[in-house]
C-alpha cells in the first residue's frame, strides 16, 4: 500500500505557517507483523513542526488512517498497568462529571472495551473503533453500542442514541 502523503505547511488548528523542529526520518507504519517478516506498509516521514503563535506542536504528515487502524491488535485488557490506568480514569472522570443515569459516555478507540467495563451501567456507553479485526464481541459486553468506524458526528447521529 503506497499513498502519496503531502507535507503540511500550515497548522491544522490556527492555519498559521509551521516551522520545523526536528525529523526522525521515514518510519514504517506499525502493521503488527512477525519479527522475520517484511513490512507491508509504506514508510511515513516523522517530522515535528511548531505553530509559533499558538505554540501547537504537530506532525508535518498525516499517515493514512486505514493503514494505521484497520488491523489493530492492541488489547487494553491484557496489560495490568493499562487496565489499572483505565479503571482510575473511569472512576475519576465519573466523580468529576457528576454523572446521572442516561448520560452518554463515548470511548474513541475502545478496542476490547476495558475502559467501558469500569463505567456505571446506568450510562449509555458507546465505543467507536475503526479496526476491522477489533474485539467487538468482547467490547459489546461492556457497552450499550459499538460503532465500527472512526469517531465522527454522522455515525453517532445515525446510531440509536443519536438524539442524545
Amino acid at each position: 500500500m503506497t499513498e502519496k502523503i503531502e507535507e503540511r505547511r500550515t497548522c491544522r488548528v490556527s492555519g498559521e505557517p509551521l516551522q520545523e523542529l526536528f525529523t526522525l526520518g521515514n518510519i514504517y507504519i506499525s502493521d503488527f507483523i512477525k519479527m522475520e517478516s517484511t513490512p507491508r506498509l509504506q514508510q511515513v516521514p516523522l517530522k515535528m513542526m511548531l505553530a509559533p503563535q499558538s505554540g501547537l506542536i504537530q506532525l508535518a504528515h498525516t499517515a493514512p488512517f486505514d493503514a494505521m487502524y484497520e488491523e489493530y491488535w492492541y488489547r487494553s485488557g491484557t496489560n495490568k498497568t493499562m487496565t489499572e490506568e483505565l479503571k482510575g480514569l473511569a472512576e475519576s472522570a465519573q466523580k468529576l462529571m457528576k454523572i446521572k443515569e442516561g448520560d452518554v459516555w463515548i470511548d474513541i478507540g475502545c478496542n476490547d472495551g476495558t475502559l467501558l467495563s469500569f463505567l456505571d451501567k446506568s450510562l449509555i456507553r458507546i465505543g467507536f473503533d475503526p479496526a476491522k479485526n477489533n474485539f467487538k464481541e468482547t467490547s459489546e459486553k461492556h457497552s450499550s453500542l459499538i460503532i465500527n468506524d472512526y469517531f465522527n458526528y454522522q455515525s453517532f447521529k445515525n446510531s440509536p442514541y443519536g438524539d442524545k
